[in-house]
């Protein structure tokens, strides 16, 4: 509502740390424990106020992030991308393959990833996403049943996972997959 932006407005103005402490109790319960955050949730809002952000939206962008990944020299660690595009009429529909996937560069939890296989199907998908966001990926399908996963906090390996897909060909766990922990 118009009330509660306002309320959210003067708040930042007063203090974002307050705001955040305050949105962080309504949607998790519990107060967000600034001096010593232990949780990822803490860990990520104590890097906001505490840490350098400046690269963050580079560093969110599956596009932009590949650059960063070459200069610390992990280029062997990426995916083959087949290409980042502006505009649909910029894609060379010849050099696909079969099957790929078709996302926007900055979504995350399956949310606007499409898998496709067929041109009519790519063009409904393409024109969907470029009126969402400025530019779209395609990368390759791997027909893969478990995507495992390893959390480091402080240079240490806390939780190693698995993602394993049960409905469908994506992987997040918003969607349905099953995390087992290695």
């Amino acid at each position: 509502s118009m009330f509660t932006y306002l309320i959210k407005e003067i708040l930042y103005k007063i203090s974002p740390k307050l705001l955040v402490s305050i949105e962080f109790y309504h949607l998790f319960k519990k107060k967000l424990d600034w001096k010593s955050p232990k949780d990822l949730n803490e860990k990520i809002n104590w890097l906001k106020f505490n840490s350098d952000t400046s690269q963050w939206s580079i560093l969110a962008d599956k596009y932009k992030v590949r650059e960063y990944i070459k200069d610390k020299g992990l280029e062997y660690t990426l995916v083959k991308l087949y290409g980042c595009w502006y505009s649909a009429k910029d894609i060379d529909w010849s050099s696909l393959p079969n099957k790929f996937v078709l996302k926007t560069n900055n979504g995350s939890g399956g949310k606007d990833v499409f898998l496709v296989s067929d041109f009519n199907d790519l063009l409904e998908k393409i024109k969907f996403l470029f009126n969402k966001d400025q530019y779209v990926s395609i990368s390759p399908y791997y027909e893969i049943n478990n995507e495992y996963r390893v959390i480091i906090l402080n240079n240490e390996v806390r939780l190693i996972y698995l993602k394993h897909r049960v409905n469908n060909w994506k992987h997040n766990l918003g969607l349905g997959a099953e995390p087992i922990i290695v």
